[in-house]
């Protein structure tokens, strides 16, 4: 729930479209190009590149762009507090849980299938046969949903 609330966050948020319209910007003006968008990879890199001058971050430029021409912004900290939050979810964690899940539905299919032969009632098997096939189709779309994310 946390991930989809970070998106909604971000997609609500002036100050992250604003600081985006603000490297678009510096970053068209100093490869003297009109693009309509960059790599968000990029950003990962503003703390990197330093002016000549006063070697300052162009991450410390864009905020300070932000802070003069936008006085509405505010720090990302308070406005995206789910966005925090979901930056803390280790990926490969989450990979292991889902193979786990994976395995203990292969593990109960293969009790039901026991429990099957000696279980007379017909309702009790297809009860349990329907849970295990809709968590199956669970661990299906998570596994959708996680190479979505991590992609």
């Amino acid at each position: 729930m946390d991930m989809k609330e970070a998106v909604a966050e971000l997609k609500r948020s002036k100050t992250f479209d604003w600081i985006l319209a603000v490297v678009l910007s510096i970053a068209n003006f100093l490869n003297s190009t009109k693009a309509d968008g960059f790599n968000l990879d990029f950003l990962t890199r503003l703390h990197d590149i330093k002016d000549t001058v006063h070697k300052h971050s162009l991450l410390h430029h864009v905020a300070c762009l932000v802070n003069e021409q936008f006085e509405e912004s505010t720090d990302l900290h308070s406005e995206l507090p789910h966005v925090h939050h979901s930056a803390k979810v280790d990926l490969e964690s989450v990979t292991g849980h889902i193979k786990q899940l994976e395995e203990d539905a292969n593990i109960s299919w293969e009790r039901l299938r026991a429990i099957a032969k000696h279980e007379s009632s017909q309702e009790l098997k297809l009860q349990m046969a329907d849970f295990l096939a809709d968590v199956v189709e669970r661990i299906h779309v998570l596994k959708v949903i996680y190479r979505r994310v991590s992609n």
